[in-house]
């Protein structure tokens, strides 16, 4: 940790005369702190890494999926916004998260910036189609909430049943957002049907966001 503290200083202090706008991505990684394994939680042997310098874009993948994205955006003053996506593994589902980084204006260096400062706010039930997933988890609600989850809203329900991942752009501005489905809720407590299953599993669309330069910011298409 010293050692990676050390040469993200000393690449900082390289590079503070250079216009952050056109640091390779490789380089905002470093300067960022970036840990292979704080973005990569899961036992997962990579098989390719990709660094796309012209396009602000790196990957680390296997064979299966993309476990590591990160995509710089810039803005029209200069400055950048970075987006790495993780991946981990826990007892029941694969997941993956996404953080977002912003620049700062006085020492240039990278600070973790909140969700909500640069993403649109979307609900779960956004990416429904129609209303067959709301109508199968209405049928089980109560047995949750006897048997599981006390209380439980519709929207709790749905943070048990879902994730989203961020897929980023090797080109372009635009981030597509899908739903990653998981029976946190346990099927032996709270047994439901292979055709509601189904239903929760399949019964979703993607949403793309565009990044806005001026803004900052995403906004939904």
């Amino acid at each position: 940790m010293k050692t990676l503290l050390l040469s993200s200083i000393l690449l900082f202090i390289s590079l503070t005369s250079i216009s952050q706008k056109n640091l390779p991505i490789d380089e905002c990684l470093r300067l960022e702190g970036f840990s292979f394994d704080e973005h990569l939680i899961a036992d997962r042997m990579p098989k390719d890494t990709l660094i796309d310098v012209k396009n602000g874009y790196y990957e680390i993948s296997d064979a299966d999926t993309k476990l590591l994205q990160a995509t710089k955006f810039n803005n029209e003053d200069e400055t950048f916004l970075l987006v790495a996506t993780g991946f981990y593994e826990d007892m029941q589902c694969s997941n993956y998260f996404t953080n977002f980084y912003t620049q700062d204006g006085k020492t240039n260096a990278l600070q973790p910036i909140e969700n909500d400062n640069v993403l649109p706010k979307i609900e779960f039930s956004d990416f429904f189609v129609g209303d067959d997933i709301k109508n199968a988890v209405l049928k089980y609600q109560a047995d949750i909430q006897k048997e599981y989850f006390p209380g439980a809203s519709l929207e709790d329900i749905y943070n048990e049943l879902f994730d989203m991942h961020f897929i980023l752009p090797r080109h372009g501005t635009k981030i597509i957002v899908e739903l990653t489905v998981c029976d946190y809720i346990p099927l032996n407590v709270v047994s439901i049907q292979e055709k509601d299953w189904k239903i929760i599993t399949s019964k979703h669309k993607s949403i793309s966001l565009s990044y806005v330069k001026k803004r900052k910011r995403f906004t939904q298409d």
